[in-house]
């Protein structure tokens, strides 16, 4: 049988699409079995319909309107035309297909039309997996054209930098949040944008809405087209606030740690002179002729040399660290603490109320919790600056959660207190009130210090009427 001879119909039966021939106006008069297989409807059922009818009787109404203007468009001049629209499938699911209309003309009249339908779902589904993807992603996305215009933000990025979609996407230029300074590395990244199609990562600065400068880390690839030629440039963004805090921490933390060094090597240092004095005033103190007015300067100054010398011991305890627990009492860390303090407890005017129920000795690195409880009492004097008291408690109790024996320790100050919203806060890294004078990680790291020796650290607070640290610490850790 020759070529000329097949039957048009046995032609579109072979294919894998859907496939109908129509009437010029549209009038359905075949369907391949494929509509079957995917229908599950019989042809003969949707033969002879008008065109109306069977898209109402298959595509889903959302897409209906579509279909029915390119038809109105595209049958009067007898041009291809194609979209793409859901289905109904056996599954009573909706699925994506694109379509093709093609003219049949003979003899330069128009017969009727052939329509090819291909199934796309999958790539349908992977679009929305992606998209899903991108718009639920902790890392910011941006979209823009050749020109910079932002053509597409997600919601991260809209999040970090406090704007709405609709204040961005066709408003605004990827050059608009690029402080001026910065600007030559985004030229550069254009460069290798345009040269290879990625760009590698480097760091710079965005303007949020509400003017601050946030830095972050940026990568770049180009989006093309069929033909190769490039698009839209997709830029991923990394904020980098929280590893600059934490640079910042670092820094200032290995300049205390340098600091604390240095006070304990002076402390060492001037330890050995101290003893001198205390000794030479004691023999001047005790000889035979002295007049008694000088004798009672000399106490004085014995007085004054052994406070000194306290002050230089706990300065060591403090830097000293034990391989393995050490037992302590709570009087012995309240009180090397608040010596250290005396100073600033006394130019502040506040007082300190002492209340140790004969707690036992418990063991625990006691560098760590000289750090913690220095940390709390520093805190009550910044929050009492015009004078207060500060009242320290210790007595022997049982964890209630765990049934563990320890000693509780506890801090409570007439300070301003915190609001609610401070007192969910004041455990998380970098989190601060003294934007200028604090790192944010005192309370955290005391948390942890406390947590690592099997306790708890507790606070309970309200404006205006003080607060209250509680510590609980196991007799063995």
């Amino acid at each position: 049988m020759s070529t000329a001879s097949l039957d048009p119909r046995l032609v579109l039966n072979c294919t894998p699409q859907l496939a109908c021939t129509t009437a010029p106006d549209g009038t359905i008069n075949f369907l391949n079995t494929r509509w079957f297989d995917f229908t599950g409807r019989p042809c003969s059922d949707l033969i002879g319909n008008d065109l109306e009818s069977f898209w109402i009787s298959c595509v889903h109404p959302d897409d209906r309107e579509i279909v029915y203007q390119q038809w109105a468009e595209g049958v009067p001049l007898g041009k291809p035309f194609e979209g793409r629209y859901r289905i109904l499938g056996r599954d009573g699911e909706y699925h994506w297909f694109f379509s093709n209309a093609i003219p049949m003309v003979e003899n330069g009249t128009l017969i009727g039309w052939v329509c090819t339908s291909t199934n796309i779902q999958p790539q349908i589904s992977a679009e929305a997996r992606f998209s899903r993807l991108i718009e639920t992603s902790f890392v910011g996305v941006s979209i823009s054209d050749a020109a910079g215009n932002i053509t597409y933000m997600n919601p991260s990025l809209l999040k970090l930098l406090g704007y709405e979609r609709n204040e961005v996407v066709g408003r605004m230029r990827w050059q608009d949040l690029t402080p001026p300074e910065f600007a030559h590395l985004d030229a550069e990244a254009d460069r290798q944008l345009t040269a290879t199609g990625v760009c590698q990562p480097y760091e710079k600065v965005n303007i949020a809405r509400d003017g601050r400068r946030i830095p972050i880390l940026v990568g770049a690839t180009c989006i093309r087209d069929e033909t190769g030629a490039k698009t839209e440039n997709a830029a991923f963004l990394l904020d980098l606030s929280g590893l600059k805090r934490a640079e910042t921490a670092l820094i200032q933390s290995e300049k205390l740690a340098a600091v604390g060094r240095l006070a304990a090597s002076i402390s060492h240092e001037i330890n050995n002179p101290l003893e001198a004095i205390t000794n030479l005033i004691y023999i001047a103190r005790t000889h035979e002729n002295l007049h008694p007015e000088v004798a009672d300067h000399l106490s004085l100054a014995e007085a004054e040399v052994v406070r000194c010398s306290q002050i230089t011991t706990q300065t060591l305890r403090f830097h000293r660290q034990s391989t393995r627990p050490t037992a302590v009492t709570a009087s012995q860390l309240f009180d090397s603490v608040t010596t250290l303090y005396q100073g600033r407890l006394s130019n502040s005017s506040i007082t300190i109320h002492r209340g140790y129920i004969t707690p036992s000795p418990f063991h625990c690195f006691e560098g760590e919790i000289r750090q913690v409880l220095s940390n709390l009492v520093a805190n009550s004097i910044d929050a009492m600056r015009t004078g207060g008291r500060i009242g320290l408690r210790a007595y022997d109790t049982t964890h209630s959660a765990t049934g563990r024996r320890g000693v509780r320790l506890v801090l409570a100050d007439t300070g301003h207190g915190m609001p609610p919203e401070v007192i969910q806060k004041i455990f998380h890294p970098f989190f601060t009130t003294r934007e200028l004078a604090g790192t944010g990680l005192g309370l955290w790291i005391s948390k942890d210090i406390i947590d690592s020796h099997g306790g708890r650290l507790t606070v309970r607070s309200r404006e205006n009427h003080g607060t209250v640290f509680s510590l609980f610490l196991p007799l063995h850790p």
